[in-house]
Formats: structure tokens, sequence, C-alpha cells
């Protein structure tokens, strides 16, 4: 399987095991995605995480224990991607061909109208 967005594709993972109130989900593995597990578990989001091979003991997987509240409620909730790799926020508009440069050498968008 080929994803674009690996880090999309295990938070989305994350988000439709907890809604089936599955106790683990399983993601491909890879240095983010480890870390990310790691300070899912430091912040108490998920139960652990664990790695190891995909079932063919091919691959490496993670394998995230997820977290209920009373066994019911899932600790995770409204889970999703704040910002992607690659793409830049960019004001709205744009009034001269100078004001590409300006902003792109300031810490902050020129003011409307510039």
């Amino acid at each position: 399987m080929n994803v674009s967005d690996p880090i999309a594709d295990m938070l989305t993972r994350i988000r439709n095991a907890s809604r089936a109130h599955h106790l683990e989900v399983v993601v491909p593995a890879s240095r983010v995605k480890r870390e990310i597990a790691r300070i899912l578990v430091e912040e108490g989001f998920i139960a652990s995480f664990s790695e190891g091979k995909d079932e063919l003991g091919v691959h490496p997987v993670i394998t995230l224990h997820l977290k209920y509240v009373d066994g019911k409620a899932s600790v995770v909730s409204g889970l999703k991607r704040i910002s992607k790799p690659g793409s830049a926020s960019t004001p709205a508009r744009r009034t001269s061909p100078g004001s590409w440069a300006a902003w792109a050498s300031s810490s902050s968008a020129p003011a409307r109208g510039s």
C-alpha cells in the first residue's frame, strides 16, 4: 500500500480503532511514528506501544495499545493533523510581485494593501 501521508494514515488508524473500541492498532514503523507514539504515551493518550514485525515477519510495525476511561470511552478524541510538511502558510491576497519577496523574507506576512 502506497500512502502519500504516512502520519495522517497513522492518526486515521488510531482514530478509527478507538471509535471501534479496539484494544490495539498496528501501523507501519518509522522513526517519526515511533517518536509520535512515545509522545502519545508520555501525554497519556495511549497506554503503551511495542515494536515488532508484520504477520509475515518482513516489515517492521508499531503496535499501539489504546487507552479507555472506565473501559468505555476512548481517551483519544478529535485527533487530527494540524500541519502538513511542504505546505506553506501564505496570505490569501497579494497586491504586487514585490510583496512575495517581502513576505518570504519576514517572519510575518506584510499588511494588507502593501
